[in-house]
């Protein structure tokens, strides 16, 4: 044992030789990787002294563009103007004449929380704050909330107390804290003696955020508030701590240290009377490098009520064992024991990394480091201490403690050892309290609203609070009761029955831009930030990556917007820095046009565009806006574009919101801006007229605040709807007047309008308040067909219809319309009038564009759409062909062989071939055993008749995409799916990515299923028949088959090199991109064809039952005659009648190998799964540990050493995917792994633990 650690020092002093050599080379590897998109921070660590580029930024760079900052006061004048709008709309007309808003939810998808307080004497009564919604008050501990502070302040809260003595005396701190920016500063201090029935303004204007206000519990007359002033832009003198001696009326300024320096944090010690604030260096610049810590930033003391503070910095016997004051302290968080003399420290360093929990037994005069390193995970991979810090101390127990990260992290033992208990918890904790009448109870806020806990381990979510941070919105155009949007947070959420409490999450990430298309609500378009585009075909239950063709290195928006055009709904635009256009739905893009914007900058804007639409009356007329000014028109499809924005003169050099062309006229365009101007109002609403040219100013009496919508009424063109960041507006003459449209809304930025014409909803997208939704009167008094619609609103006038029917959203209704066509291909639906369209022939395919009407088999129906008895398709690439069918079955009997790498091979004609493969469901029916397995011409599936069955290709560079199309179980009640990827590169052709989706079709749960999937592969062998050997690789979750060799030398290869099988990949529920990549598959097994897969000659579907649900883990069979393989995913499973199960694995075949190739091949294919699949390139552990640099290759070799070392002992760049440099898998990177890693390489130690 000694030789070995002999051996393993001087291998580690031989790492550190290579480590110096290489070091310059690291670290220009190191500044290629600086430039990090947000939905990365998130999965990687960054390297040291980075500052980083925070997505929230881009709600405040727009609305500060061109400068650093918007100016002081602006916003708040903004929202006054509103208040006054919204009196004078009420005064102005009758209730019975004023439309009213009502929320249309979601209730259920709770946006981010920034602090909660809890009445000291009724546990039911407590307040939250939110970042962007306001404050909310619950009197029945959660089950229902009120909304309490819509006509105070702003309504981005920072912090909140309540009056331990008194719970309706309260005071809150607008503007959140955290160094986010997706919300608006605060405008001072309010506060309530009556509960929050009312407000008063108790001043504090240049405060702009909060970061914690504190009653004395000793003398509650005495309160403290710690503001940490301007996020972005400026120093500001009113940072510090401040001191109220009348309960919040009045304030004075007691610590202050520098114009930069923020408050951040405050504890009191009731015994002692001590008062503690943490003190924060921070100076943050739009889209720049930011100072997040400094020297400045410490603990300081004050033991007179805050007259005087002492630094507790090591001087004067104060703050001894605390970090040495330095550059690289960052945000601080401090909970006191109220009895005992403990107080605690939660600190990060500058780039927000968990620095320790540091601990004083003495009242802070001298401090220990006490964790014990399991919660250094606590500010995640992506390092946001400076977005979350809080840490807090159970008043009952001074050895309970929370530690507020990414995840929530408790302490029994005074913060020695940590464990995560955040299952079921929203990410990113932000507020705790405990319930003062029960210390068990803990109650906490997150970026997914509010939990409580009966134990502090296990948590309950609640619902009810409408605090929804949305993007953008959409209506279904042909289903308008089902709500689209995307969110902060949150990512893409939808309601299909309108109720406000039953949104759906359909797409992970932050969400932002969704669209339903037109004509068939199946199909849905959603993305996640920077551009991420997905389509789903099947209601949102699985999404497939739509950006094949667009250039990944183009720049694209935060926001980055996309649409359908309403001629055509298979045509679609796309912005980067360029335009894009896809003609077949999204399968494949191509530019047509350069970079639009002046980018890119180095600060202050993307470079990107912002907004696309197409005229709804020529869809040649097409406009886009970018975040530098620009605006660019072209009247010819794109063919040319001509700049008429900021360049022409004709804007502001700001941020373009929105471009929207009239609905009533091919030569008017509509344009809003943000931003702000000093001094004067600025105008943010433009109306172009192209012929002649000229642009008027139509902001008339706006409040002077960013717009960032405009809807054009469909029935009246001088009506127009504008979002701001104030609420909602409308003219009813062209823009030369405006008047609040807010009835019922509270005052909150409206990111999104949508608008359905047919029955007149207008939607507006909130951020911080969810989505509300109203029905716009018409004001004709007129009714000619006395349906109740009035004649300037009703889609047909002279005839009656109701429901204004519109099936093809041309604003002509139905009943009256001659060419009902939702498709645009100019052939109209049958029953209904088609002597205006193209033909009088009615549409072999009314909801798929198909001008050419093709119908190759003659039967009506065009080829399009046609659903044939058996549908076959062919997965090709250069080395592969898989035949695959709507039938449930793959392979189909050999006839796709699945020859693998074969080509031009001598041994090609005895090669591995699949033979057959299919998914598998079973259960117990009553007693009766059921089995569906589609092999060897059985076909235990039926083709849907109502969903997609044809077998459509996506094609990329990188790999072909089939679909089978939908497969129903005989009693139609469980629906399933088959999606294959084949990569096209020559080192990955020898593997399938496989996607078998199960859901139930009748909305019912089933319970019980056994669900997986069997092949029977060929694999030569000389034994008789087609007897294999059957092995597993347990690490990679791989079952395979092996060839049986009795000659060896004799023939062209030997037949025991030549393997095939399959390998588990991961599952998810609903959401198809959120995959559990950990689990694995609850066996796999392999057995005899005819005994238990073959249709006849003795398939019982009890014994294949029994196999899936006796047998656990991988379970060889011995050398059989013609073996298959079963891989059961789950066992006794009960799906619910919402949900959809997603299984992937990996089909592949090795011509000349060995075992360990197997498991070379499954790892390729999971990182292949990975990178093309999931989209998070290079993020996940792949096989084994050790892959530090994250080479291609999974290779562990001195590269990793060296790399791992730097990274320890050097400020080298950290782990792209810190599970691989963990070699040792104790949950931390530290030298052990390095050790551990010497003596695998050098010292013939144990290989690295599994991912």
């Amino acid at each position: 044992m000694f030789k070995k650690y002999i051996i393993a020092v001087a291998a580690l002093a031989l790492a550190f030789t290579f480590f110096f050599v290489y070091q310059n080379r690291n670290a220009q590897q190191a500044e290629q990787e600086l430039d990090y998109r947000y939905y990365e921070l998130k999965r990687k660590k960054l390297p040291k002294k980075v500052r980083l580029q925070r997505p929230s930024d881009w709600f405040y760079t727009q609305r500060a563009y061109p400068y650093n900052s918007i100016p002081e006061g602006k916003h708040i004048v903004a929202v006054n103007q509103a208040k006054s709008d919204r009196i004078k709309q009420l005064q102005s007309k009758s209730t019975a004449t004023i439309d009213v808003w009502e929320q249309a939810g979601p209730t259920n998808v709770p946006g981010r929380v920034t602090d909660i307080d809890i009445h000291p004497t009724d546990p039911n009564i407590f307040f939250v704050a939110t970042a962007a919604g306001g404050l909310f008050k619950t009197d029945d501990y959660g089950s229902s909330w009120t909304s309490v502070f819509d006509n105070a302040g702003a309504p981005s809260i920072g912090a909140i107390a309540v009056d331990p003595n008194n719970g309706n005396n309260i005071l809150v701190g607008t503007g959140e804290a955290n160094a986010g920016a997706d919300n608006y500063e605060g405008d001072g201090i309010y506060r309530t003696t009556d509960g929050g029935a009312t407000w008063n303004y108790q001043g504090l204007p240049n405060s702009y955020h909060f970061g914690r206000i504190m009653f004395d519990p000793n003398n509650t007359a005495n309160v403290f508030a710690a503001v940490t002033g301007k996020h972005f832009g400026f120093t500001n003198p009113d940072r510090g701590v401040y001191r109220s001696l009348d309960s919040g009326k009045t304030w004075s300024q007691v610590l202050y240290v520098t114009d930069s320096t923020s408050a951040i944090d405050l504890a009191i010690h009731t015994d002692s009377g001590y008062i503690y604030a943490a003190m924060w260096e921070k100076i943050r610049y739009p889209e720049q490098p930011s100072d997040l810590g400094g020297v400045t930033t410490l603990i300081w003391r004050s033991s007179d009520n805050g007259s005087t503070w002492s630094p507790l910095d090591g001087t004067g016997g104060l703050g001894v064992g605390l970090p040495t004051p330095a550059a690289n302290i960052g945000r601080i968080g401090l909970s006191a024991h109220p009895t005992s003399g403990r107080i605690y420290a939660n600190i990060a360093d500058e780039n927000g990394v968990f620095m320790g929990l540091y601990r004083s037994e003495n009242c802070g005069a001298t401090w220990t480091r006490v964790d014990d390193g399991s919660a250094n995970n606590l500010n995640g991979s992506w390092n946001g201490g400076w977005y979350f810090g809080n840490i807090e101390v159970a008043p009952s127990n001074p050895d309970i403690v929370y530690l507020l990260g990414l995840d929530l992290y408790l302490s029994t033992n005074g913060g020695v050892s940590f464990n995560n208990v955040a299952s079921g918890l929203h990410a990113d904790q932000h507020a705790l309290v405990f319930d003062p009448s029960d210390a068990n109870k803990v109650i906490i806020g997150n970026d997914g609203g509010v939990a409580t806990s009966s134990d502090g381990v296990s948590w309950t979510q609640l619902y009810d609070m409408p605090n929804t941070q949305f993007y953008a919105v959409e209506i279904d155009n042909l289903n308008p009761h089902r709500l689209y949007g995307g969110t902060q947070d949150n990512g893409t959420n939808r309601t299909l029955t309108g109720n406000i409490d039953d949104y759906d999450h359909i797409l992970g990430g932050d969400g932002f831009y969704c669209q339903v298309d037109p004509t068939n609500s199946d199909i849905i378009y959603a993305e996640s930030q920077w551009g991420n585009l997905y389509k789903s075909y099947d209601l949102g239950n699985s999404w497939s990556w739509a950006q094949n063709g667009i250039n990944s290195s183009n720049r694209t928006n935060w926001s980055t917007p996309y649409l359908i055009d309403p001629h055509n709904n298979n045509r679609l635009y796309y912005g980067t820095d360029r335009l894009y256009r896809s003609n077949d739905g999204s399968d494949n893009w191509t530019s047509i046009t350069g970079d639009l914007t002046g980018g890119p900058y180095p600060r202050g804007s993307f470079g990107t565009i912002t907004t696309i639409d197409v005229s709804p009356l020529d869809s040649n007329i097409i406009y886009v806006g970018t975040d530098d000014g620009r605006v660019w028109y072209s009247s010819n499809f794109g063919s040319t574009f001509t700049e008429i924005g900021v360049t022409s003169g004709a804007l502001p050099l700001r941020w373009v919101t929105r471009v929207t062309a009239d609905r009533h006229d091919t030569d008017i365009l509509y344009v809003t801006i943000s931003g702000y101007v000093s001094g004067e109002p600025m105008p943010h609403v433009f109306k172009f007229d192209l012929s002649p040219f000229s642009v008027t100013d139509i902001s008339s009496n706006l409040p002077d605040a960013p717009v960032n919508d405009i809807i054009s009424d469909d029935d009246d063109p001088l009506s127009l709807f504008v979002g701001t960041d104030v609420g909602v507006y409308r003219t009813v003459d062209g823009g030369a007047s405006w008047s609040a449209y807010s009835a019922g809304m509270p005052i909150a930025p409206v990111h999104d309008l949508d608008y359905h014409p047919a029955t007149r909803t207008l939607i507006a997208g909130t951020h911080g308040r969810s989505i509300f939704k109203v029905k716009v009167n018409c004001s004709d008094p007129n009714d000619t067909d006395g349906d109740g619609i009035n004649d300037a609103c009703d889609n047909c006038p002279t005839v009656s219809n109701v429901n204004q029917e519109d099936i093809d959203a041309d604003g002509i209704g139905d009943v009256c319309d001659d060419c009902v066509d939702p498709d645009g291909d100019g052939f109209g639906n049958s029953g209904y009038t088609t002597t205006g369209c193209t033909s009088g022939t009615p549409d072999n395919c009314p909801n798929d564009y198909n001008p050419g009407q093709e119908d190759a088999d003659m039967d009506g129906i065009g080829d399009v759409c046609d659903i044939a008895e058996n549908v076959y398709d062919t997965v090709s690439s250069a080395c592969l062909d898989l035949i695959v069918s709507n039938f449930g079955n793959y392979a189909n009997q050999g006839q796709g062989f699945v020859n693998m790498d074969f080509g031009g091979v001598d041994c090609a004609l005895n090669s591995v071939y699949l033979y057959d493969g299919s998914p598998v469901i079973t259960y117990i029916d009553g007693v009766d055993t059921v089995a569906y397995v589609a092999m060897f011409g059985h076909s235990a599936f039926i083709p849907s008749a109502d969903l997609n069955l044809t077998v459509p290709t996506v094609t990329t560079a990188d790999y072909d995409k089939f679909e089978s199309g939908t497969m129903l179980t005989l009693n139609y009640d469980i629906g399933v799916e088959n999606i294959w990827w084949a990569p096209k590169a020559a080192d990955s052709c020898n593997f399938v990515i496989q996607l078998t989706k199960v859901y139930s079709v009748d909305g019912l749960s089933k319970n019980g299923l056994t669900i997986g999937t069997a092949q029977d592969w060929d694999v030569p062998t000389d034994a008789s028949g087609s007897g294999n050997i059957g092995g597993f690789n347990v690490t990679n979750s791989t079952i395979y088959q092996q060839g049986i060799e009795t000659n060896p030398g004799v023939g062209c290869q030997d037949n025991d090199t030549r393997f095939s099988g399959q390998s588990y990949l991961g599952y998810a529920v609903n959401d198809a991109l959120s995959v559990d990549t950990i689990s694995p598959p609850y066996n796999a097994y392999t057995a005899s064809n005819p005994t238990y897969v073959y249709p006849s000659g003795g398939f019982v579907p009890g014994e294949l039952y029994q196999l899936m649900n006796s047998l656990t883990g991988l379970a060889p069979s011995a050398t059989v005659e013609d073996q298959h393989q079963v891989m059961t995913f789950v066992t006794n499973f009960n799906l619910n009648g919402s949900d959809t199960l997603f299984f992937y694995t990996a089909l592949f075949s090795i011509l000349d190998g060995s075992p360990s190739d197997v498991g070379v091949t499954s790892v390729k294919a999971e990182k292949w799964f990975y990178d093309h699949i999931l989209g998070v390139s290079g993020s996940g552990c792949v096989g084994i540990r050790g892959n530090v640099d994250n080479d291609p290759g999974e290779q562990i070799d001195i590269g990793d050493l060296v790399y791992l070392v730097s990274y320890s002992f050097s400020g080298g760049p950290p782990p792209v995917v810190p599970e691989e440099a963990d070699v040792d898998g104790n949950g931390s990177i530290d030298i052990a792994d390095i050790v551990y890693l010497v003596n695998y390489m050098f010292g013939g130690g144990p290989p690295p633990l599994g991912c």
